[in-house]
């Protein structure tokens, strides 16, 4: 991967631009930010690296189209299958009927370029729905099933959710909570989690799931999957994903943060990592990370 983004990949910040984090929530930038690259250079930077722009670029315009910018949050995911792109649509009024971004809706305004298999009961009332592509099925315009999120119901201990992925039936595949970074009690919960699931492994590696140089965050995210659970790590700054990439997790991104480090410094990322654990008296290993920001 090229750490030189391409010119037509130099998205610039304007002052139209909201800047918004993954759950699309709006963040003050951490530096000045007029004329610097929006977090879609970085995706579209992937994309290109991935041979994959032909099929992904024309998706995008068209959210664009549909939802207007800064309105459709992107994950590039990395994992033992590669790289995957993920594309997340908030309607934190639980899908009513005036939601744009109902499932069914997309589905309908990206029919001549993608089909998107699942056909979403719009009447649960989910928060967020998305849908996947991985990036070595790109070509043939393969789409893995929408998943739609919905509340727990939880609202006097901690806003968490479930994640279900719609085929002939919803299948749950993600429970997770969120935890406000800075608050002590909600710190302490993070790591009784760590500590209480076998995924994580022997206790003496649990600071390479949760480092302090990523504690610095907005929220950090627990979430219980089919195979691994997750760590999130909201709103964290460039030189953390530098951080994360150089002594972390060795992959050529990391590079890419590096050489644009001041043009992406205004930008705040969330982060996100896998683990399991082949026993619990073993050292977890950290199989897939993603990167997020917004269209």
């Amino acid at each position: 991967m090229n750490k030189h983004l391409h010119p037509d990949d130099r998205y610039l910040v304007d002052a139209s631009t909201q800047f918004r984090d993954y759950i699309l929530m709006p963040y003050r930038p951490a530096a000045s930010s007029i004329g610097k690259l929006h977090s879609q250079s970085l995706f579209f930077h992937v994309l290109r690296a991935l041979d994959c722009s032909s099929l992904i670029q024309p998706i995008c315009r068209r959210l664009q189209e549909v939802l207007g910018t800064d309105q459709t949050v992107w994950g590039l995911k990395y994992g033992p299958q590669g790289w995957s792109i993920e594309w997340y649509f908030y309607n934190f009024l639980e899908n009513n009927a005036e939601n744009l971004s109902q499932a069914t809706r997309i589905s309908d305004a990206l029919r001549d370029i993608i089909q998107i298999p699942g056909d979403v009961p719009e009447s649960i009332p989910y928060f967020m729905c998305s849908f996947e592509i991985v990036a070595r099925q790109a070509q043939a315009g393969i789409a893995q099933p929408w998943r739609i999120y919905t509340r727990t119901g939880d609202k006097h201990r901690k806003e968490s959710g479930f994640s279900y992925r719609v085929e002939r039936d919803l299948i749950m595949e993600n429970h997770y909570w969120f935890y406000t970074a800075k608050n002590r009690e909600d710190l302490a919960d993070v790591i009784y989690r760590l500590q209480n699931s076998f995924r994580a492994g022997d206790r003496r590696y649990h600071k390479i799931l949760l480092p302090k140089q990523l504690r610095p965050c907005h929220t950090i995210c627990y979430a219980v999957k089919p195979l691994s659970d997750g760590l999130y790590f909201s709103r964290i700054h460039t030189d953390q994903v530098i951080w994360f990439f150089k002594h972390h997790w060795k992959h050529e991104l990391g590079k890419v943060f590096e050489h644009n480090r001041e043009e992406f410094e205004h930008l705040r990322w969330d982060l996100g990592i896998d683990f399991c654990a082949p026993t619990p008296t073993t050292r977890a290993r950290i199989n897939k990370f993603g990167i997020y920001g917004v269209l």
